[in-house]
């Protein structure tokens, strides 16, 4: 085995993103200290114990990391039209909400 492939953190993170698919491949180079951490936690802190059945679990916390950001990113974009909706259209889509989901009347009656 050649000494440099294990030294070269490119490769090594190439050969890592290769094992879980390149599908995640975005969201981990997006948020890879917070996933690393993670994976850590739940794995052990020693990456070179880690073993082929982990890839699964690897994947698992790369799919919720990609829901998660997908949450947040529509979450930003519906804050932002809400931000330039004129007021009726505003109250109109509060009152469909409340309709929806009464349990939120509360929050509304401060």
């Amino acid at each position: 085995m050649d000494q440099v492939i294990l030294s070269n953190d490119q490769m090594i993170a190439e050969a890592f993103i290769k094992k879980l698919g390149d599908e995640y491949r975005d969201i981990f180079e997006a948020e890879r200290a917070q996933l690393l951490a993670k994976a850590k936690m739940k794995l052990g802190n020693d990456m070179s114990t880690w073993d082929v059945g982990d890839v699964q679990k690897l994947q698992q916390l790369l799919k919720e990391a990609r829901q998660e950001k997908a949450k947040r990113e529509k979450l930003s974009t519906t804050k932002s039209k809400v931000q330039s909706m004129n007021e009726a259209k505003l109250r109109s889509t509060v009152q469909a909400f409340l309709d929806a989901h009464p349990e939120f009347c509360d929050d509304f009656n401060a």
